[in-house]
């Protein structure tokens, strides 16, 4: 009785700490995405540098993604594109 508990208590301690750890993976990419949009509102309008930025924040995602963080790449780019929606005053179709 006392080990199943005591295992029970071990199982859930360790599914609570992964549990933060993707938690905070995906706070990261968050915030990385509202990094790497910044870069790309503060580039001028029409220029080399805001389209390397754009290019920057889908390698990084891409990235993200091939190193086997499809959740984070996920919140990564969502975050990027309603940032940059929503700072460019780009209109969805």
């Amino acid at each position: 009785m006392k080990t199943s508990l005591i295992i029970s208590s071990l199982a859930l301690f360790i599914l609570s700490a992964c549990s933060d750890g993707a938690n905070n993976d995906l706070n990261k990419a968050e915030q990385a995405a509202r990094r790497d949009v910044a870069k790309v509102v503060d580039a001028p309008e029409g220029s080399m540098q805001r389209e390397k930025a754009v290019i920057a924040i889908r390698v990084r995602e891409n990235a993200l993604r091939q190193a086997g963080y499809n959740e984070a790449a996920d919140r990564y780019i969502s975050t990027a594109q309603t940032l940059l929606t929503d700072s460019l005053r780009i209109i969805q179709p």
